[in-house]
């Protein structure tokens, strides 16, 4: 080969590389200590955030993103992995129903999925529609799940930490943090009862939205005047009837948890270009921009017996933060760009030739 050749080889390498370097695994939940063997395995549970044998650091935060899992098979690999929340029946698993996601991209023993986002301290059920040959360990060393057979007419799982477990690894990515806020509240008023927002429009936020169409809300703050803080906020993808939102109801999700003017989220998914509104079943006090500075939104007051906002951009922005958390990946416009760019230097090199 030439050296444009190898230039041309080793330039298209690297920008791939870079590309998808950013999906390297930043930890792993494992049992690695299957010294026996099995021809009746259907699975194993495993909670992302008990370890085991695993690597890396899992975080605080959830959701986390499940990348690929791994088994150590002694004779041929079955097609498929189905991922469940909870135990299915026979008949659901065997063509994969009520699945959370299946993953057919199987290479050597490991299942590659599309960043699946898991709660870090949920159980999950990894299990296939077929029995597999396999390691795995008689005794109890993995915490967090337990070794699936078929006994009984159905699926059967030994103890968590007591009971036998497959070997097996799951690598998994944490995600990006990213805001979306107004900073700019010079005033005050005790009559607001929220803020609509959008997540891709960050205004004063700050970190990547990503490429994926949803996003996981973490926690939106308020800063609040001296009336003290409702015990509750509720997330609404459309605007409710005074009615509704004194109940809560309707709500797509509602805060798990307040510290001083933040409410915590779990797990509430969202999409990255949806307006979205955070309300309270109070008037509340706070700080507010009195012309619109926040283009993603706007606050809501009650007026004429219901709730009324602000034009987005235009009219008043209560002082905010929403924090979310979001898919880390590389683009696939960035992928094809810095593709494009390797082969024109590549055309390049030969032109000089």
């Amino acid at each position: 080969m030439t050296f444009p050749g190898r230039f041309c080889s080793v330039l298209v390498l690297s920008t791939l590389h870079l590309c998808t370097s950013a999906l390297a695994t930043d930890f792993t939940t494992s049992n690695t200590t299957g010294a026996f063997t099995n021809s009746n395995h259907r699975g194993q549970s495993l909670t992302p955030e008990l370890q085991g044998d695993g690597i890396g650091d899992s975080g605080a935060r959830t959701p986390v993103f499940l990348k690929d899992f791994s088994f150590n098979f002694t004779g041929g690999s079955p097609s498929t992995l189905h991922l469940y929340d909870s135990i299915p029946s026979l008949v659901d698993l065997s063509s994969g129903v009520g699945a959370l996601a299946s993953s057919t991209d199987n290479a050597g023993g490991t299942y590659t999925f599309d960043l699946i986002p898991l709660d870090r301290d949920t159980v999950y059920y990894a299990l296939f529609a077929e029995d597999v040959g396999a390691n795995y360990s008689p005794s109890g060393v993995y915490a967090g799940g337990e070794r699936f057979v078929v006994l009984g007419g159905g699926l059967h799982g030994d103890s968590p930490g007591v009971g036998s477990d497959m070997e097996f690894e799951a690598d998994f990515k944490r995600g990006n943090l990213f805001t979306a806020a107004n900073a700019t509240g010079g005033f005050s008023n005790d009559n607001h009862r929220g803020q609509s927002f959008t997540p891709s429009i960050q205004e004063d936020g700050v970190g990547s939205t990503g490429d994926r169409e949803q996003v996981f809300l973490q926690s939106m703050s308020f800063e609040f005047g001296g009336g003290g803080n409702p015990n509750e906020l509720y997330i609404y993808d459309s605007i409710p009837s005074l009615i509704d939102l004194n109940a809560g109801a309707g709500a797509l999700y509602i805060s798990e948890s307040s510290l001083g003017g933040s409410y915590f989220f779990d797990f509430a998914v969202l999409d990255r270009d949806t307006v979205y509104y955070a309300l309270f079943a109070e008037d509340v006090g706070a700080k507010y921009s009195p012309s619109g500075v926040y283009a993603g939104g706007e606050r809501f007051v009650v007026l004429g017996g219901g709730l009324h906002g602000d034009s987005p951009g235009v009219g008043s922005d209560m002082e905010f933060e929403a924090e979310f958390l979001t898919v880390p990946e590389p683009s696939t416009f960035a992928l094809a760009a810095f593709v494009l760019v390797a082969l024109a230097a590549c055309g390049w090199r030969r032109g000089k030739k």
